[in-house]
C-alpha cells in the first residue's frame, strides 16, 4: 500500500506537459508574427522587455518555489501554513521590490537610458507586482496532492497572453512595442485576479498548528534565483551592450526557440519538486535516486528530440519568419544554445533535491560557477575573436558547470553511481533519438524532388513519425533496465 501524501506527481507531470505545450505552441507561434509584424529591430526591443521581466522573475520565482516549500512542508506535518502570518516572508519581499524600483530609477537619473527603455523598465515591474502575488497563490495550488487547479488556470493564460498578443499585432497596424507591453501587463494582473478568485475554493483548518519555517530558506532560494538569473541571462545582456538592435534580435529568436526545450523540466519541477520534498522527509534516498534517474532521461529525450526536430525544419525559417534572416548563424547559435539547455537542464532537478534535504547553497554553487565560467571563457574568445561568441561562451560554460556540479551533488548530497547514472541519463536518449534523426534524414533524401509545400507536410509527418519511434525505443527500452 502507498502511504506516501504525493501520489499523483505522475499525473500531475502529464497535466503539466500538457498545459506548457498548448502555452508553448501559441508561444512559438508568436515569436514569427510578430517578427513579420513589427520588423526585427522592434523584435529587439521587444526582446529587452522580455529580459528584463526574466530578470525580475527572480523574485516571482523565488516566492513560488518558497511558498510551495512551505505548504507542502506543513500538509506533511499536518500543520497549515499561511503566507500573510509569515512577517520575515513579507518583510523580504516588500524590501526586494523597493530595491528594484530603486534600481530602476537611478538607471533613468544617472545612466540616462532612452525613454523607451525606461517606460519598458516600468511595465516590466508593474508586472513583477502582479506576478509576485499569483505566485503565492501558485504555491499554494501547487501544494495539492492534484495540481489540476493549478493547471486549469495557467493553461487557460498560457494561451490567452499569447493569443491577444496575436490578435492586437495582426489587426492593429503600426502597434508598437510600448502597446504590446501593456497588453502582456493586463493579462498578467488578469491572471492574478483569477487566480485569487480560485485558491479561495481550498479552505484551511484553522484547528491545525501553525508550521515553523527556517527563515534562512528565503534567503538562500532568493540569492540563488538572483544569480540563476543572472547566469541565465548575462549573454544577452552583453548582446545588448556591444551588438546593434537589429543583430540582438536575431540572437535572441534562436534564444527564444532553444528556451522552449525547457517545456519538460520547467514542468518536472513544479510538478514532481513536493514529491522530493516528501522522499527528503522520509529519508527514501534510493526512491529519491531512481526517480531522479527517471526523470533526467526523460527530459533529456524530449530536449534533444527538439534539437533535431529543429534542424529537421530550419531550412524553412525564411519562409516563414524573413528572406533576410541569416540562417546558418541562426542554425549555430541555435546548436550551441540548444546544447547548453541539455546541460544545464540536467542541474535543475539536483537544486530541487538540495534543498529538499537543507543544502540550500547547491543552487547558489551552480548558478555562480555558471555566471563566472561564462565571464571568464567570454573574455578569452572575444579576445580570439570567434565567431558566435555569445552562444559558444555560454556552451563552454555550461560543460564546466555540470561537470563540476554533478561531482559536488554526488559527493555532499546524494551519493550514486556516476557511470551508470551517465550512460542512463544521457547516453541512451542521445543514441536513441540519434539513431531516429539519422533514419529521418535518410529518409527525407527521398522526397527532396518534391514540390517545397508537400515536402514541408511530410517532413511534419516525418517528425510525428520520429516522435512515435522515440518513444517506442525509449519504452523499450526502460522495460530492459533492471
Amino acid at each position: 500500500m502507498d502511504d506516501s501524501f504525493y501520489s499523483k506527481y505522475k499525473y500531475n507531470t502529464l497535466l503539466g506537459l500538457l498545459s506548457n505545450g498548448i502555452g508553448i505552441t501559441f508561444s512559438a507561434i508568436l515569436i514569427p508574427i510578430l517578427i513579420r509584424k513589427i520588423g526585427i529591430s522592434e523584435w529587439g526591443y521587444y526582446s529587452f522587455f522580455i529580459l528584463y521581466i526574466a530578470f525580475m522573475s527572480c523574485l516571482e520565482s523565488s516566492i513560488q518555489t518558497y511558498t510551495l516549500f512551505c505548504y507542502s512542508k506543513s500538509r506533511l506535518e499536518l500543520k497549515i501554513y499561511t503566507w500573510y502570518r509569515d512577517n520575515n516572508f513579507i518583510y523580504k519581499v516588500l524590501l526586494s521590490l523597493i530595491f528594484i524600483l530603486a534600481a530602476i530609477l537611478i538607471s533613468k537619473i544617472f545612466a540616462n537610458i532612452l525613454d523607451k527603455y525606461f517606460y519598458l523598465l516600468i511595465l516590466a515591474y508593474v508586472n513583477l507586482i502582479f506576478r509576485s502575488i499569483s505566485s503565492i497563490y501558485k504555491g499554494n495550488l501547487l501544494s495539492h496532492n492534484s495540481q489540476v487547479g493549478y493547471y486549469k488556470i495557467t493553461t487557460i493564460f498560457s494561451v490567452l497572453k499569447p493569443a491577444v498578443l496575436i490578435f492586437t499585432s495582426t489587426y492593429i497596424q503600426d502597434i508598437m512595442v510600448i502597446e504590446l507591453g501593456c497588453i502582456y501587463v493586463l493579462v498578467s494582473i488578469l491572471e492574478c485576479m483569477s487566480l485569487y478568485v480560485f485558491q479561495e475554493k481550498y479552505s484551511i483548518d484553522s484547528r491545525l498548528k501553525l508550521a515553523k519555517i527556517n527563515s534562512n530558506v528565503l534567503n538562500n532560494i532568493l540569492i540563488g534565483n538572483i544569480i540563476s538569473i543572472a547566469a541565465a541571462n548575462v549573454d544577452k545582456f552583453l548582446l545588448f551592450i556591444f551588438v546593434s538592435i537589429g543583430v540582438a534580435g536575431e540572437y535572441t529568436f534562436a534564444s527564444a526557440i532553444s528556451g522552449l526545450l525547457y517545456i519538460f523540466i520547467n514542468t518536472a519541477t513544479s510538478s514532481i519538486g513536493p514529491k522530493f520534498n516528501e522522499l527528503a522527509y522520509k529519508k527514501k534516498n534510493e526512491e529519491t535516486i531512481r526517480l531522479l534517474i527517471i526523470v533526467q532521461k526523460t527530459g533529456n529525450l524530449i530536449i534533444m528530440g527538439g534539437i533535431f526536430g529543429y534542424f529537421i525544419l530550419s531550412k524553412y525559417l525564411p519562409i516563414f519568419i524573413s528572406q533576410s534572416l541569416d540562417v546558418p548563424t541562426l542554425n549555430k547559435n541555435f546548436l550551441f544554445l540548444s546544447m547548453s539547455v541539455l546541460l544545464l537542464s540536467n542541474l535543475w532537478l539536483p537544486s530541487t533535491i538540495s534543498v529538499s534535504n537543507n543544502r540550500n547553497y547547491f543552487s547558489i554553487v551552480n548558478n555562480t560557477l555558471t555566471l563566472v565560467f561564462y565571464l571568464i571563457i567570454f573574455i578569452i574568445l572575444k579576445l580570439l575573436n570567434i565567431e558566435c561568441l555569445f552562444s559558444l561562451s555560454l556552451f563552454i560554460s555550461a560543460i564546466f558547470t555540470y561537470i563540476t556540479c554533478i561531482f559536488i551533488f554526488n559527493k555532499y548530497i546524494l551519493q550514486f553511481n556516476f557511470i551508470k547514472f551517465f550512460k542512463e541519463v544521457i547516453l541512451a536518449p542521445l543514441i536513441i533519438t540519434l539513431v531516429g534523426f539519422i533514419f529521418i534524414s535518410y529518409l527525407g533524401d527521398f522526397i527532396n524532388y518534391l514540390e517545397y509545400k508537400i515536402r514541408l507536410l511530410i517532413d511534419i509527418i516525418l517528425i510525428m513519425a520520429y516522435a512515435t519511434t522515440t518513444i517506442t525505443l525509449y519504452i523499450l527500452y526502460n522495460k530492459n533496465i533492471k
